[in-house]
């Protein structure tokens, strides 16, 4: 499915990737999500927020940017690469 700048791909009975782009974005040495070829965060849903957290964190990651809004309730850490991984939780509907 298209949805303007996201795709959005069915992989599993209850899973879903979507892929966002930022369309004709420039290229430029800059180290950002906005250049071309560049990873913004990759995203996990899980069932129970607060475990998954607790489980991060034990790991040694700090956790941050926490949010409770539509669709769902969220935080982010970097991981050992320095990747930005969202964690959230759609509440049942």
């Amino acid at each position: 499915m298209q949805h303007g700048n996201i795709t959005v791909a069915r992989v599993g009975p209850d899973s879903d990737v979507a892929l966002f782009s930022l369309g004709d974005a420039a290229s430029s040495t800059d180290d950002s999500s906005y250049t071309r070829g560049a990873l913004d965060h990759v995203a996990a849903v899980v069932d129970d927020l607060d475990a998954a957290e607790a489980r991060i964190r034990d790991a040694g990651h700090v956790t941050e940017n926490h949010a409770n809004n539509q669709p769902g309730q969220r935080f982010y850490f970097a991981e050992e690469n320095d990747i930005e991984i969202g964690v959230v939780h759609y509440p049942a509907a």
